[in-house]
């Protein structure tokens, strides 16, 4: 992709994986690396066509490989150092820091995801594609909210544990017991939309799901599935 590119003019820089790289390339292993002083930097340029190299050792070891820029001139970004509980600078290739300024949407959709990726694993070829496009969702939906809710910074996080707890709540499998009816859970039942008065489809009455009410009747609400009086309809959804 990347000689593509740029014999059509376009120069590209990216992370590069470690099965991508030629063994010709000098570089000690992540391993080895990960060892190293922070800010360590290793690179090679492969004059067969032009790409650069570069490996950085930052808080995780980082390889890139790119038509247009190298190391030089380097800068500085801070970073936590455990050994002296506080903010140290560490210096950055250019490669690194052009790539961070020049981030696009799908890099960071994929840094977006691997924060929180759904690690339940599947035995099917499918498995992944299917976790993935969840992951896609909730990632949109999240860039989203941020979006139209300038104010409101709930982080990533927060609103995949609010979409699990809503899915729990709804398809959660209850015991059955005796007595009166559960009543419907609240998000469905206060929501205010498509909430019908109907007939109970057997004709038998049912025990109003009302807290306030004792009685019984044959009408109910067609969203909650619940028997309801029709004095009661109004003040259960209220």
């Amino acid at each position: 992709t990347l000689l593509f590119l740029k014999e059509n003019g376009y120069y590209r820089t990216g992370t590069i994986r470690e099965n991508r790289i030629s063994k010709d390339i000098p570089f000690p292993n992540k391993k080895v690396a990960s060892k190293m002083e922070r800010g360590s930097t290793f690179s090679a340029l492969d004059k067969n066509n032009g790409i650069q190299y570069v490996r950085w050792v930052a808080n995780a070891v980082i390889t890139m490989a790119s038509t247009g820029y190298g190391v030089n001139p380097k800068n500085s970004v801070k970073r936590f150092s455990r050994q002296e509980k506080k903010l140290v600078q560490v210096p950055r290739p250019l490669v690194v820091s052009t790539y961070n300024n020049n981030m696009g949407g799908t890099d960071l959709m994929d840094e977006n995801i691997n924060r929180y990726r759904i690690s339940i694993r599947g035995k099917k070829w499918w498995w992944c594609i299917y976790t993935w496009l969840i992951d896609v969702t909730v990632q949109n939906a999240w860039i989203l909210y941020k979006t139209s809710h300038k104010k409101d910074k709930m982080s990533q996080l927060e609103l995949r544990r609010i979409i699990v707890t809503n899915y729990l709540l709804k398809y959660q499998d209850l015991p059955k017991t005796k007595g009166r009816p559960t009543v419907v859970n609240s998000d469905k039942r206060y929501d205010g939309t498509q909430h019908y008065v109907v007939n109970v489809p057997d004709g038998k009455r049912r025990r109003c799901s009302y807290e306030n009410c004792n009685g019984k009747g044959r009408t109910m609400c067609n969203k909650c599935d619940k028997g309801l009086c029709i004095s009661c309809f109004v003040p259960f959804h209220t």
